[in-house]
Parts: structure tokens; sequence; C-alpha cells
């Protein structure tokens, strides 16, 4: 039976039952005295009064206590109250390593069968970091047995805490969770763990002192090179070097995480270090792999095969080098990518990069849902998904994509950006797409519409959705060409079978009490939709959201494009006009 049938079974009827509750407080008087004399008349009558003895004054607060409706609680249920709270309170908070595993004890303190009935759970006590050595071994001891969860932050050079620290350490057979904020000031302070940690699957070690592994300066933790972990699953190092890094691997793992570590060769490295892990699940190398071009790789290096990956992140790494460790790796076709990459030169990019991505692609699910923006200190971002998704949805949801592509920095002498663009989708399934969305682009991707040649393999797009950006963006989309990029930009072509467009956030006049002329946003956007339903079939639905500058009077310019017009009349007033000040005219 669940505990919500048994809380239903268990629900008191006050009509008939009464319920009390002792009160240490005396009933007070309506209207407050400041004599003395009543004071004195107050007190004397409270004197008077035949005092009930001890014990039965007892018994009948008990047999009053008795009576709450939280007593009439399965235990059960309480432990799901306090737990919800516990996991409330930490998610509450943004530090990593937060320490407040013990405030639930103070809301306990509201029942005495409450706090006897948390006090007893012992996976309440499961969650361990640095406190006072007294509390420490009452903390292991309420936790009996369960799986101990530990947590090293910044701590104090004292006497006490490095003697808890020690205290954690003797139990590590206990651990199944290990967190750790280490400091080169740690180095020599704790003892080296030679014993087995045989529970311990999750593994966190991050350097606290932001200093980049490859200064001479950065001492590694000893904790791990000789432990025994023939349980460990998951590891997280950032800002470590190498060495110790290499020293926590284990066969066993299947998830990976390294961030800021860059060494001479440390693709061959990885490559090397990753055929002992075949269970591997989950891949994320966050500055790790070079941002400049180095030596390629021989063609006769092993290809490492990675069977059981679901999810491979690369981060911040030249696009040479990201391509040529794709070109070493064998996963599942099915394998989710993010790939954040540094361009390279142009030759580079055709004969190296495009080849290596495109024999990555050739084999994945065609395409039905895309995402195109800029993100922030980013140039150009491609999303895509194997499933279809509604605007809704994909507003609504946050699906990690199936293919994520960024690329940053790009400078004079590299490969344009809405060319990096074109190269990219060109190389991905996309005439399948059923759903595009165009989110927050730069500057340059706004002022040139070159890039929009890739609409034209989308012959099967239903939504469209552009977010961001102003009316007049969105007109450049269906937009007649001009004669001398007939063959670049696709024009009123584009999207034949389109359904839905949706704006969200999108700019339509210049400024809200603004009359509406012929060469605005608004005006510029309805006459290329008119246009386009002459030449294909009409829109089904306009979806207007957060609409930037859209008063209800210029919604008639937009009623005829579309079968049905979907606003949710929501306008964000906001001026784009330079202003002046007064002064200036006088």
């Amino acid at each position: 039976m669940s505990l919500q049938v048994k809380l239903h079974a268990l629900r008191i009827d006050h009509s008939t039952s009464t319920t009390t509750t002792t009160t240490t407080r005396r009933k007070t008087k309506r209207s407050r005295v400041s004599s003395k004399s009543s004071k004195l008349r107050s007190t004397t009558a409270r004197v008077d009064e035949p005092a009930l003895p001890v014990a039965a004054n007892v018994v009948t607060q008990e047999a009053d206590n008795a009576l709450v409706p939280l007593l009439q609680l399965p235990s059960e249920l309480l432990l799901a109250i306090i737990h919800e709270y516990v996991a409330i309170c930490r998610r509450r908070t943004q530090k990593r390593l937060a320490g407040r595993f013990y405030t639930w004890i103070k809301v306990t303190h509201v029942c005495r069968h409450l706090r006897a009935v948390a006090i007893a759970d012992p996976t309440l006590w499961n969650m361990v970091n640095v406190v006072q050595p007294d509390f420490l071994q009452e903390l292991l001891v309420r936790s009996q047995q369960t799986p101990l969860t530990y947590e090293i932050g910044h701590i104090a050079q004292s006497d006490a805490a490095l003697q808890s620290v020690g205290l954690m350490l003797e139990s590590l057979d206990r651990v199944a969770e290990f967190k750790y904020l280490y400091s080169s000031s740690h180095f020599g302070k704790f003892p080296e763990i030679g014993a087995s940690a045989p529970l311990l699957r999750s593994l966190t070690v991050h350097n606290a002192e932001q200093i980049h592994p490859r200064g001479a300066t950065v001492k590694a933790p000893r904790f791990f090179s000789d432990c025994e972990l023939p349980s460990l699953e998951k590891l997280d190092v950032a800002l470590l070097p190498y060495s110790s890094i290499q020293s926590m691997f284990r066969p066993t793992l299947k998830s990976l995480t390294i961030s800021t570590c860059t060494i001479p060769g440390i693709a061959s490295v990885l490559l090397d270090a990753l055929q002992d892990m075949p269970l591997l699940e989950t891949l994320k190398l966050h500055q790790v792999l070079p941002e400049h071009s180095t030596t390629r790789k021989e063609a006769s290096s092993p290809v490492v095969s990675l069977p059981h990956l679901r999810y491979l992140y690369l981060s911040r790494c030249g696009a040479t080098e990201c391509a040529d460790f794709l070109d070493h790796l064998s996963f599942p076709s099915d394998t989710a990518l993010h790939l954040d990459m540094r361009p390279c030169g142009r030759q580079l990019w055709c004969s190296l990069v495009i080849p290596a991505l495109s024999a990555k692609f050739k084999d994945r699910a065609p395409v039905k849902t895309a995402y195109i923006h800029s993100p922030w200190n980013t140039d150009v971002q491609v999303a895509v998904w194997s499933k279809e998704m509604s605007m809704d949805e994909f507003e609504s949801q946050g699906v990690t994509p199936d293919l994520c592509i960024t690329m940053y920095g790009h400078h004079s002498g590299t490969v344009e950006c809405d060319e990096t663009l074109v190269s990219l989708t060109c190389d991905l399934p996309m005439s399948g797409v059923k759903t595009l969305c165009i989110g927050e682009l730069n500057h340059y991707l706004k002022r040139n519409s070159s890039w929009i040649a890739i609409f034209t393999p989308m012959t099967q797009t239903e939504t469209l959705g552009v977010s961001g950006s102003s009316v007049e963006f969105v007109s450049s989309v269906f937009h007649r060409p001009r004669e001398r990029k007939l063959s670049s930009s696709g024009g009123g072509n584009v999207m034949a079978n389109l359904k839905c467009l949706s704006l969200r956030k999108v700019t339509f006049k210049e400024d809200y009490e603004a009359a509406v002329y012929h060469y605005d946003y608004i005006h510029s956007l309805s006459t290329c939709l008119a246009i386009r339903n002459e030449r294909h079939k009409k829109l089904e639905v306009l979806r207007i959201r957060l609409a930037v500058n859209l008063a209800e009077e210029d919604t008639h310019l937009l009623e005829s494009v579309a079968d049905r017009l979907d606003w949710d009349h929501e306008v964000h007033i906001q001026s784009l006009r330079k202003k002046f000040p007064d002064d200036v005219f006088g």
C-alpha cells in the first residue's frame, strides 16, 4: 500500500474526534491594565489556584499529545517529508561543496516523535564533511552500515580539522562517493591512502587554487595513487597534472570528465588510456586538447573502440585536433556529440576537418529538429535532434541535442563564420528537417544573409522559429534574391512546405508608439509573407510570443498572411531610435 493510501486511511475526522494540544502559556486578559493593583490581583489568583500533582500533569499532557495528528502518520511518510526537505535545502545552495547536511535536525524539534523517527534513520547521516571529531564519530556510528558520501572542501589548518580528515580516511571502506576540493596547502598534511575502497563509485577531485596544471607549483594529491578502487564508475578531475589523473584511471570507469589539463601529445596519451576503458559511456574533455594545430597522428595509429559510449563532449579545442581525435575513435552512430572547436585555416578546414566530421555524420539518423544560434562568447552553434519537436516542446523542454557543434574565436585569416556554418550544415543529413529554430545571432550573421543558402536543401521544413531578432532579419529569409546572389541566397523558394512561423522576442517596430510606415519591419514582413503565400501554400499558423513593440492595431497587417494568428498578447516596449538631448534642437 502506498504512503498516500496510508495517509488517507489515517486521516482524522474532526467531526467525531477533538484534537487538543497543550501549551505552556496562561490565558491573557483582553485588556491589559498597567496598574500595580491589577498585577497583584492576577498574581494572587494564580497562586491560589489548586495545582495538579506533577505526575498527573505529565499524564494529562501525554494524553493530549497522543491526539496530535503528526503521531498518527506512518514513519515512512514522516521520513519522506524529511528527505524532501533535505533535498530542497541542498538544491538551494550554489556551492559545489555545500556542507549543509544537518539542517534537518532543527526541523525535527517541532515534535519528539518526529525527531525520534528522523534520528533513527541511518540514511540521514550518510553525508559527511569535515566537522568536529566528536560529531564526526557520532555520524559514523549513527549511519550504521549505509554507504557514505564524503566532501572535503576548504578546511582550516587546525589540529581538529586534520584529526577529522584522518577519521574520515580510516572509514574509506564505507564511502560510495568522494568529493575533494584540493589545495596545495593540504600536501603532506594528510596520510596517503593505501587501503581499499570497495564501495567507491564516484570520485571528484578539483584544484581549489585555479592554477593551470602546466605550472610546476601544482602539487598533486596522493590520496588515490595506490588505493584499490574496484568499483569506481565516475571520475571528475579539474586543474590537476595528468600524472595524478592517470593514477586514478580504472577499467571500470563509465564516466570520465577532465578539465584544463594539457600536455604535449595529450591526444596520443589519452587514446592509449581509453583503450583500457571499454565500459566508458560518457567522456567530457574541457581544455584538454590543444587549441592550435599540431602534428597530426600517423594513419597507422590504432583506432580505439568505445562500444558503450553514449555522450562525447570536446570543449575549447582546435578544430584539427578535434577532428584528429575523432578520427581515432570508434563509437556508435547514435552517440550524442558536443564539439566546441576553434577554427583553423581554410586549407586545413577543407582538407582535414570537414572530411573527418563527415565520416562521423554519414551514419547518423536523419535530422528532424535543428537549432542555429550564437551563444555568449561564441560565433555560431548548430544543435540537431533526430526527433521532431513542436515549438512548445522545444521551448519548454531542455532536451540534450544528439549533435552540437560550436565555433568560437574567428579572426582575420581564418574561415569566415558564414562559410563555417554552411560547411557544417551541408555535411549533416539536413534535408529531412521538420523544425528549424534560429536563436540569438551575432551581428555578422545578421548583416550577411549569404549563409541562408543552408535553407535550400530543407525541402520538408514545416515549422520555422526565430528568436531574438528583428522582423527585418526574418524578412531576409523569404526575400526575393538579388540578381548577383541567385545561386547563394535561395530566396523565395526556401521552405516551400512551411506551415508554422514562430516569432519569439522579435522586434516589429523601432518605437511602440510610432505609426506603421511602408519601410517598417512589420510592413516588410507582411509583404514578404504575402509574396511567399502566392508562390506556395499559405501559412497555417503565425505564432508570436513576447513580441517587442507590437501594438494591437498593428496586427491587422499580419492577420492576412496566415490562417490563424496565435499571439500571447505579451508585449515588451523598447525604443530602438537614437535619443538626442533636448538642447540639440533648441
